[in-house]
């Protein structure tokens, strides 16, 4: 690992001294195509060239394409324009690219075929230039343009937009900055004490989803290799198994459903994973007895929990399966762990002063890779992103999480869940997040969720596993009180998945809510 001696001007900066240190080292590998750092910093400049015509310095445009190398090449060719990328999933609705583009209001797309489906549903919606990737990416390279726009932008400046939705099905757009991603890069590349040249990224997060920090703004800066898994290989959990050590992966960061639908398809064995050296988890709740199989399935590996968000990614971090550490008794799930380094977690009570020692609160967080704010969307930006929370006299931006939680006697942050899970039930006050935490301390229980329909004032309990709904039932009763208790339970073969590998609960809400009223 040869970290960053000097403050580069933008991200772009830390590219180029990696593709002139590495340049015939790998980047990015998938089943099909190869791509080394110089050939990722030349293409990359390639398509930059031809957008320089067709955009201004900071606008954002859509890049939609699948999950593969030439990917890679179109969001670092919008920076080499100066624009921002705005990755977008080939595959999304058209409706809902709409509701997109309401904010975002790009100068442009950049697709492959993978997002023909999309464009055709767009056809006389939008008037954005739309251009294929085939037909921009051998442009003749104007070097001399390319670094004169990037002379002018800086590192405050946006670099990426990622679009999500939270709980409310709507999309924002999370914008992070040169400084944000350069910020975080350097940090981690301190402490994993895997992020070195010689490390192998598994990549399983699309480049849409900001765990793409992670997989493609990290390597490009450490000098990693990344071999981009393909989708269908997380369908087979042997073929999965296999395909980790032919490629000798050493580093896996993926959602908790993807670990536990691995684990629990009985295909992993002490050992069987010998070439990991970090597993990386983030996302939802994590149940420990199914990370237990993880920690003896790779007995090389360190294994970390992070706590954050798209906002605010890669906060805190909790190492597991450290020897002497009680981390897997029944009912446990894995901690948040401690804030790493520059980054301060504030817990504010009811009455907007810091919680004490022990009491819950409301998760604030500041690092310096928050995001700066939603794209076009002051009013959120304000809501969520809070200048002095504390009113401590000076300048300090924090953004409000919407969790609350703890710190534990070892210093652990503790996340309860949502705010906005608390409701109002049959009269009762309750937290859906306590009935969910409830159902990873049943015996047998897999995977699932509670979700509350307000229209209805029904809880519903969705599971996958041999769990039957009266053993279910029985096993809650004992756990929670008589009014938590789900109202209808809704056995599933699968959990549906979003396209960022998360539970999809809106899926959820949108094909069974209702079912208490007919």
């Amino acid at each position: 690992m040869i970290p960053s001696t000097r403050i580069p001007g933008n991200y772009l900066d830390l590219m180029d001294d990696t593709a002139a240190r590495l340049p015939d080292k790998a980047a990015f590998i998938s089943e099909s195509n190869t791509i080394t750092f110089s050939q990722l910093r030349m293409k990359s400049m390639n398509v930059g060239s031809f957008l320089l015509n067709v955009i201004k310095p900071r606008q954002p445009v859509a890049v939609l394409m699948a999950r593969d190398v030439w990917a890679v090449t179109a969001i670092i060719g919008v920076v080499q324009a100066g624009g921002i990328s705005a990755p977008l999933d080939p595959a999304m609705p058209a409706e809902r690219l709409m509701k997109v583009f309401e904010t975002l209001n790009p100068a442009c797309l950049v697709v492959d075929n993978s997002a023909k489906k999309a464009v055709e549903g767009l056809k006389g919606k939008i008037d954005y230039p739309i251009y294929y990737y085939d037909d921009i990416a051998n442009t003749e390279i104007d070097e001399e343009r390319i670094y004169a726009i990037r002379e002018t932008i800086g590192l405050t400046d946006p670099i990426v937009i990622y679009y999500t939705s939270g709980s409310t099905g709507m999309p924002k757009g999370v914008v992070h900055t040169h400084w944000s991603i350069i910020s975080y890069t350097e940090r981690v590349m301190t402490f994993t004490n895997v992020q070195n040249e010689d490390t192998i990224c598994g990549n399983q997060a699309p480049f849409f989803y900001v765990n793409a920090i992670h997989d493609l703004w990290l390597p490009i800066n450490c000098g990693n290799t990344v071999v981009i898994i393909p989708n269908e290989i997380f369908l087979f959990p042997e073929a999965f198994l296999n395909y980790m050590n032919e490629k000798k992966i050493t580093v896996i960061l993926m959602t908790p459903l993807n670990y536990i639908y691995i684990a629990d398809a009985g295909v992993l064995s002490p050992g069987c994973l010998p070439y990991l050296e970090g597993v990386y988890l983030i996302g939802e709740v994590v149940p420990a007895d199914k990370m237990k199989v993880w920690v003896e399935a790779c007995s090389n590996a360190r294994c970390w929990n992070f706590y954050g968000s798209t906002e605010a990614p890669y906060i805190s971090l909790y190492e597991f399966g450290v020897p002497g550490k009680d981390d897997f008794g029944a009912g446990k799930i894995v901690p948040s762990g401690v804030p790493l380094r520059t980054v301060r977690i504030l817990l504010i009570d009811e009455n907007g002063n810091e919680a004490a020692p022990g009491e819950t609160g409301d998760i604030y967080v500041t690092a310096p890779w928050i995001s700066s704010g939603y794209y076009n969307n002051i009013e959120l930006t304000r809501e969520k992103f809070i200048r002095d929370p504390l009113e401590e006299g000076w300048t300090s931006i924090y953004f409000k999480s919407g969790d609350w939680g703890y710190f534990n006697q070892d210093g652990d942050l503790i996340v309860i869940g949502r705010r906005d899970t608390q409701i109002k039930h049959r009269g009762f006050r309750m937290d859906v997040g306590e009935v969910n935490t409830a159902l990873l301390g049943v015996d047998g229980w897999q995977n699932g969720c509670v979700l509350f329909s307000e229209a209805e004032d029904l809880l519903y309990c969705f599971w996958v596993g041999p769990l039957t709904e009266k053993e279910l039932k029985l096993a809650l009763s004992k756990k929670i009180e008589r009014y938590m208790m789900p109202n209808i339970y809704v056995h599933l073969d699968e959990l549906p998945r979003t396209s960022s590998g998360k539970l999809d609960r809106m899926f959820l809400k949108e094909k069974y809510f209702g079912m208490g009223t007919k």
